[in-house]
Parts: C-alpha cells; structure tokens; sequence
C-alpha cells in the first residue's frame, strides 16, 4: 500500500491506537476517526506508546478524520470498533470513504461481516482477526503488550 495516500483508524480505543502509533511511527498519513471529535482532536496532539519491551515516547503524525484540511481519500479504513458500535461507524465514515477505499473490519467475534459487506460491497471488504494485546491507559495513551499477527480474509 501506498504510504502517502494514507489510512483511516475508525475506532482509536486500545488496537486502533496501536496500529495508528505503528503507521505514523513509519511516516504514513494516519486519520483517526471517533464517535467524539474532541478524543480525535487529542489523539492528533500526540499518542504515549509504550511498546512491548516497556519503552515509551510520543507518537505523532495523526491528525483528526474531521480536521479542514483536503487531503485525499484514504487507501484504506481499518475498523476497530466494537461489534455493537458497527452500525454508528459505517454511519460516520461514509464521508471519509471513496470508491477505491479497500475496508478492513478489525472487529472481535462473528456476524460483523455481512454488515461490511453490504455496506461497503464483497470486493473491497476484507475481515481480519487481531492476535494482538494492547491496553489504553488513558485518554492520549495506548500500550503494545503482545502479540503481532492479524490475519485477513476476503
């Protein structure tokens, strides 16, 4: 994937902080998008990421899904929500979401799929799975504490 057409974080709770903090880390455009504006506007003042070995630093380079600026659509959107949260999110990120945006669902458990796909058409929506343990701290913060693989489907 290209890293200057960059991603969309639907959901920035505990695995949508992580994987924010490992893109912005590498330099891509990260957006956050959240059911509150204001958690948006705070993440994109900077992430505390603690990784696994304990080390911590401020992680910026996100900025808010709803800040003014043009930038294009992103070239993918991850979903990090909750199962119960499906709905609302799809709801919000319509705006953000072109017809070339590829759609990852990040979702734990079963029965999201359907929704994604009807939602955003079987072609670009892919399901993954997190083998990944992350922990937020508090508002701004988010620790990595194990675990790297995420498995995806069409």
């Amino acid at each position: 994937m290209n890293q200057d057409s960059g991603v969309l974080v639907v959901g920035p709770g505990s695995i949508g902080r992580l994987l924010a903090c490992r893109w912005a880390g590498r330099g891509w455009r990260v957006r956050l998008l959240a059911r509150a504006a204001p958690q948006e506007n705070a993440l994109a003042r900077g992430i505390a990421f603690t990784d696994c070995r304990g080390r911590r630093r401020l992680v910026r380079g996100c900025s808010s899904a709803r800040a003014p600026q043009r930038v294009p659509l992103p070239r993918a959107a991850f979903f990090c929500v909750k199962t119960s949260q499906v709905g609302e999110a799809i709801r919000l990120s319509r705006p953000w979401i072109g017809p070339e945006t590829v759609v990852v669902a990040l979702q734990n458990g079963l029965g999201h799929e359907a929704r994604f796909r009807r939602a955003f058409g079987p072609r670009r929506t892919v399901i993954g799975s997190c083998y990944v343990a992350a922990a937020t701290e508090g508002r701004k913060e988010v620790a990595h504490m194990g675990g790297r693989k995420i498995l995806l489907a069409s």
